[in-house]
């Protein structure tokens, strides 16, 4: 039997994208049996497996009062994203209510990346069945260094997954997926965020515990180049299947415009109808 696995790249607000993308899939019933994400690719992984199109782009597009990311809520709650407003407090409210139900009898495995602070070691955790283990690892694996704070849980700390293992082709292949779908948040040519440039802040930060992360951080952009080059090579061998933003990236990866926003979803569920079929075809052979 053939194993499907699904990629979707963290990348902030970038990841509107990614929501328009995936929900055509859904409309469309392209289904997988394995996903796994980083950052705001667990926010779209948590809704494809809780099968609930349109809350991705619903969450992106709240009214600014009610939003969880802007300068509001850096001010009163110290970071850009307010991760526990968006894991612990609208998935139970009605406007934005997330269907556990659903997530949880889901036959689909999720997997979410975070980064070990201590080891500076990517891992891999999962949740089927306990909702505030399930808003913990999501939140440690969207937590950004600097603008977010490490989520302390299970006897250690966490923070973006995406830091460790930016693109997880390879665990993919080891979870024993022979066709994987990628949905990066990059176009063709963009460079990736070299956030080791802020390595004296975090060092300030954090203090001498993270030297681990922070060493991770230092060689992610030579890790990030060499799953590139493992992405193509497996695309050539009709392996994997990728799928990019077209045109030109006019958007942030903290970007608040809500026009903004609603373009970059509107071209991503325009791409995801244009390729569904041959997605399709390319998960069944």
């Amino acid at each position: 039997m053939i194993k499907n696995g699904l990629i979707l790249e963290g990348g902030g607000m970038r990841g509107m994208f990614t929501a328009g993308v995936l929900d055509c899939f859904m409309e469309e019933g392209v289904e997988f049996h394995y996903v796994i994400g980083s950052s705001s690719g667990v926010c779209n992984a948590l809704n494809y497996v809780s099968k609930q199109p349109g809350r991705s782009r619903d969450m992106m597009l709240l009214p600014k009062k009610e939003s969880y990311a802007g300068v509001k809520e850096f001010i009163l709650h110290g970071s850009f994203l307010n991760l526990k407003k968006l894991f612990r407090v609208l998935p139970y409210q009605e406007k934005t209510r997330f269907d556990f139900a659903t997530y949880f009898s889901s036959p689909i495995e999720n997997e979410f990346v975070v980064s070990n602070c201590y080891t500076g070691k990517p891992e891999y955790l999962k949740e089927a069945k306990d909702e505030d283990r399930l808003a913990t690892i999501a939140t440690a694996s969207c937590a950004l260094p600097l603008v977010g704070k490490p989520v302390k849980t299970e006897g250690t700390c966490y923070m973006d997954g995406s830091m460790t293992d930016p693109i997880p082709v390879e665990h993919t292949l080891n979870k024993g997926c022979d066709r994987i779908v990628l949905i990066s948040t990059k176009g063709e040519g963009m460079d990736p965020s070299d956030l080791s440039k802020y390595n004296w802040a975090m060092r300030i930060l954090y203090g001498k515990k993270f030297v681990p992360f922070l060493k991770a951080m230092k060689s992610r952009l030579d890790l990030y180049y060499k799953q590139w080059d493992m992405i193509y090579d497996l695309q050539k061998e009709g392996k994997l299947y990728l799928i990019q933003p077209q045109g030109d990236i006019a958007i942030s990866h903290l970007e608040t415009n809500p026009e903004k926003l609603k373009a970059m979803y509107d071209s991503g569920y325009a791409y995801g109808k244009s390729i569904c079929e041959e997605v399709k075809t390319f998960l069944a052979n």
